[in-house]
């Protein structure tokens, strides 16, 4: 007997006499594209309009075939497994799908977010620059791999940190010189974001400092002080905080002995 392979996946058929196409998929395929009959094709206004009053074309209500019926749970099932295979094995085909939709390239969007981090911008210039909703371009740049949801969540927060008044004073980075010197730049954090909170310094991996300026947290009251500290403390860190006297003045060498007698608890 004659060997007869699949026209599309090269898979030997049973029945050669009968078939083409070892299965459904493999003749859908087939038809994709150039390979359609109606390839480049398209039907006139007129046949539309005809289209639209043939009968045998429209089934509303009761003339629906599926009229008062449902799908069972197997078969519901079953097409949601489908889909899901479909989305996973056509996932880059699908994404440029939405890109063209949008009239959006790859290179804009990550042209504009790298503009967006290292600018003094807010989520409005991206909306405007790109024409869609900030939430569909934190989908477009995890989806194209160039930005995870974690970095986008901390971009966004640094963001509405420091361009909401918040800065540096010339105490704390004194304090990040002393530090980077007493511990190696290396093994200085600034500013790093834990438990949903910026802490102003984190040592070693071990030590989370913070540095209290008089007027801010003595005379105005920072209620996140005691949260900050209690969520490092319950998740392992040590925790050490340098303040500032009525004469705004903090004894920083001081501070940098309390971390390094810190950090010899955790390592003994």
């Amino acid at each position: 007997m004659k060997i007869k392979k699949c026209l599309v996946c090269n898979t030997i058929i049973t029945k050669p006499n009968v078939k083409k196409y070892c299965s459904r998929d493999c003749y859908y395929k087939s038809k994709i594209g150039e390979n359609n009959p109606f390839y480049g094709k398209s039907h006139s206004e007129e046949t539309k309009n005809r289209m639209r009053g043939d009968p045998r074309l429209s089934h509303p209500g009761k003339r629906n075939p599926f009229y008062g019926k449902t799908h069972t749970s197997e078969v519901k099932e079953l097409i949601k497994e489908k889909n899901r295979l479909f989305r996973e094995e056509n996932k880059k085909y699908l994404l440029q799908k939405r890109l063209d939709s949008k009239n959006l390239t790859e290179a804009q969007i990550k042209s504009s977010w790298g503009e967006y981090v290292s600018g003094p911008y807010n989520r409005k210039y991206l909306t405007d620059k790109l024409g869609i909703d900030y939430r569909t371009v934190q989908k477009f740049l995890v989806d194209l791999g160039i930005e995870t949801k974690e970095n986008i969540k901390k971009i966004g927060l640094e963001k509405k940190y420091f361009q909401n008044g918040r800065c540096i004073s010339a105490p704390e980075m004194q304090l990040l010189s002393l530090l980077n010197k007493a511990f190696g730049a290396e093994n200085v954090k600034h500013q790093p974001y834990k438990f949903g909170y910026f802490y102003d310094f984190l040592v070693n991996d071990k030590v989370l400092v913070e540095y209290d300026g008089y007027y801010y947290h003595k005379i105005l009251i920072n209620d996140n002080d005691t949260i900050k500290e209690k969520l490092a403390l319950t998740n392992g860190f040590s925790f050490v905080r340098i303040e500032e006297d009525i004469n705004r003045n903090a004894d920083l060498n001081k501070g940098i002995r309390r971390i390094k007698d810190e950090l010899q608890i955790k390592t003994n």
